[in-house]
């Protein structure tokens, strides 16, 4: 369990957190800045993220492909932002821009997501998400005017996904669903403002 705590690099950014196999991350009121990932999966990862703040990451929470096997992932009020242009790389790092990549990145088709009242701000990408179930609801996708955001969300190959009630605004795409679909794309009560929705795409967004 993490509460109330501040992990920031000083002159470089750092790795960031190896969530250990089948262990449960409860998190809450935390911030997490200039990590390469904030918070890395492992197989049978359960995480629990409330009112915390991933900032100038290259991304926020990070889940690879070959993790194969079942997650539990669970976000609410929490907040994934780019301030400003990311600390160097740290000796070693493979992944570094200049800006923050995404606010969260799965690859993982037993995965289920339930991300809640979150706010993504100036990402390259707000989610990315690969072969993954979601339910994303009441959550706010925008750009603060400094940097125009390639996408809000980007699926591809998904399983149920349900985006409900949520924010995108002065965004290049707000969502961008792509590649051979196995299940439905279900969209409610969303707003999108000053950006080009895209439903359906042959390749990459």
């Amino acid at each position: 369990t993490m509460k109330f705590s501040n992990f920031e690099a000083c002159d470089q950014m750092w790795k960031g957190f190896k969530h250990n196999f089948g262990r449960n991350l409860n998190m809450n009121d935390c911030v997490i800045m200039d990590a390469e990932f904030g918070i890395e999966l492992s197989v049978n990862a359960k995480i629990r993220s409330l009112r915390d703040t991933f900032e100038n990451c290259y991304v926020g929470i990070f889940a690879p492909a070959n993790i194969n096997n079942n997650f539990i992932f669970w976000t609410q009020g929490t907040r994934f932002v780019y301030t400003n242009q990311l600390k160097p790389q740290y000796s070693g790092q493979l992944n570094w821009s200049n800006r923050s990549w995404a606010g969260i990145e799965i690859r993982q088709n037993k995965t289920n997501l339930n991300i809640e009242k979150n706010r993504f701000i100036n990402l390259h990408y707000g989610i990315i998400q690969r072969n993954t179930r979601a339910q994303i609801t009441s959550s706010t996708f925008q750009s603060e005017g400094f940097y125009l955001p390639r996408m809000g969300i980007e699926i591809e190959r998904f399983g149920n996904t349900n985006i409900t009630s949520c924010d995108f605004s002065e965004l290049n795409r707000g969502i961008n669903e792509f590649g051979n679909s196995v299940s439905s794309l279900n969209i409610k009560r969303c707003k999108f403002i000053n950006e080009i929705y895209v439903s359906q795409t042959d390749g990459a967004g």
